[in-house]
C-alpha cells in the first residue's frame, strides 16, 4: 500500500480496505470500506448512548456521596467510619466523570454500513480543513459523504 491509497486527518484512518478512528496510536473502531453505504459529517454529543451513561453516572454518584456525607457528619459529631466507605467515596467522581463525557460535543462521522452505524470521533479537526477531508474521501475512495455540521466549503 502507498502513501496514497491512505488519508489521515483528526484521528481518522481511510484506506483502500477499512475506514478507522484512532486514539493516542490505537485503534479504536475499523469499519471494512466494502460495508460503508455513507458517511455523514455531525456535529454534537460524541457519547454513543448518553441517557444510558447519564443515570448510571448519577446513580455512581449517589454511592459516592452518601458515605461522604456520612464521614462528614462523623467527624463533625464524633463516631466510627466504616473502611469500606472511604473505597466507595471515589465513585462519586467516577460518576461526575461519566456525566461528563457523555454531554460532551464535537464532530464524528457518522458511517452507516449494512452491519449498522458506527460513530467515528474527530480529535479537535480544524474546521477549515473538514470540506476538504470530506472531498478527498468521496472522490479518492468513491464514498457518499454528506455534511450536516454545518461547515461550508470555503470559494
Amino acid at each position: 500500500m502507498s502513501a496514497t491509497d491512505v488519508v489521515e486527518y483528526a484521528g481518522i484512518r481511510c484506506t483502500s480496505q477499512n475506514l478507522s478512528e484512532w486514539e493516542h496510536g490505537r485503534t479504536m473502531i475499523v469499519v471494512p470500506v466494502p460495508e460503508i453505504q455513507r458517511i455523514d459529517l455531525r456535529h454534537g454529543i460524541l457519547a454513543p448512548h448518553p441517557f444510558l451513561l447519564i443515570p448510571f453516572g448519577a446513580i455512581l454518584m449517589a454511592i459516592g456521596a452518601i458515605p461522604l456525607i456520612h464521614f462528614l457528619l462523623v467527624s463533625r459529631q464524633g463516631g466510627h467510619v466504616a473502611s469500606f466507605e472511604a473505597v466507595v467515596v471515589p465513585f462519586l467522581f467516577i460518576g461526575l466523570y461519566l456525566i461528563l463525557t457523555a454531554l460532551r460535543r464535537g464532530f464524528y462521522l457518522d458511517v452507516e454500513t449494512t452491519r449498522g452505524r458506527f460513530r467515528l470521533r474527530l480529535h479537535k479537526p480544524p474546521k477549515e480543513h473538514l470540506p476538504a477531508f470530506l472531498s478527498t474521501l468521496s472522490m479518492r475512495f468513491g464514498f457518499k459523504v454528506e455534511n450536516h455540521a454545518g461547515i461550508a466549503a470555503k470559494p
